[in-house]
């Protein structure tokens, strides 16, 4: 059995670098390194809580300690001192024997001089069949994306409204009318919302992003009439031929929405690309500097 030992300075307060050891949506953004994919099956970030994660190779070339490409491993925190300390106990999902066996990792944060933290993780009971030197590797390339995530940054500028032009607004009363008699893409809906002063109902065709069974808007253009009137009312209706839904409205936090964003660029690129200054298929962490200029929210139905 061998350990890895691994420090890093971080430019975020103790208390945001504590919740992203803990929190599954940062767990699945962090803790993975370069070319592989992260998927979290389970996550209970609380004493006792238990985890179970799988990283798989984005390329071939890649060999798997569980399935071919793919590392699954779970896990139980044994140890919580809050903004101070994580300790678990994880082992990987394998039939080899030299990758059998419980591993102890235990992460200690310390406030730094800077006003950052000083982060220092021990990595015990490394298999034989596990490379010290790789397992160095691999959390390095993860805390650097940790690092992506908690630094502090200015807050991004909100984007300019970006107004339509008469052959957008002339398109969008035309698709509005199409989906509105259910033609058109399958994506489309129909928005209506109740202006804030002077309760008009407004309405324009929006693309309904579905990401995980869940459903969510995004403001492409930024804080449109729609985003403000929503934000007033708290709830809009959705549209499509002779199916009307109403819509409880939550709004995603900053933190929340480079998946999103990322998912609504890549799926809907052809219609709103030239509103995003990246390019569709960039990686999550691109969207992170950009999360403050996108309204974005999740869609609640009303019984």
């Amino acid at each position: 059995m061998s350990t890895t030992r691994v420090t890093r300075h971080l430019r975020a307060p103790r208390e945001r670098v504590y919740r992203a050891l803990l929190d599954r949506n940062a767990i699945a953004r962090w803790r993975v390194p370069n070319g592989m994919t992260s998927h979290v099956h389970s996550f209970d970030g609380r004493l006792g809580g238990t985890f179970r994660i799988s990283l798989t190779y984005d390329g071939a070339a890649g060999v798997g300690k569980t399935t071919a490409q793919t590392d699954t491993f779970c896990g139980v925190f044994v140890e919580l001192v809050p903004n101070e300390r994580v300790v678990e106990e994880i082992e990987f999902e394998t039939a080899n024997p030299s990758l059998c066996g419980q591993m102890t990792l235990t992460i200690d944060l310390a406030d730094a001089a800077d006003g950052g933290t000083d982060l220092f993780a021990v990595h015990d009971g490394l298999p034989p069949g596990v490379s010290p030197a790789d397992n160095e590797t691999g959390w390095r390339m993860a805390l650097d994306k940790l690092a992506a995530f908690v630094e502090l940054r200015p807050p991004a500028a909100a984007a300019p409204f970006a107004r339509p032009s008469l052959v957008d607004r002339l398109f969008n009363s035309v698709m509005g009318a199409l989906v509105g008699v259910g033609i058109g893409p399958s994506h489309m809906r129909v928005l209506e919302v109740r202006g804030r002063r002077s309760g008009t109902t407004y309405s324009l065709p929006v693309d309904l992003l579905i990401q995980a069974e869940a459903l969510f808007l995004v403001a492409p253009r930024g804080r449109a009439q729609w985003v403000r009137n929503a934000e007033a009312q708290r709830e809009v209706t959705l549209r499509r031929g002779k199916q009307r839904i109403r819509y409880r409205l939550r709004t995603l936090s900053d933190s929340e929405k480079p998946p999103i964003l990322k998912a609504y660029l890549d799926r809907f690129r052809r219609e709103v690309q030239r509103f995003f200054p990246i390019r569709a298929g960039s990686p999550v962490e691109e969207f992170i500097p950009l999360a403050g200029r996108y309204p974005a929210f999740e869609l609640m139905p009303i019984p």
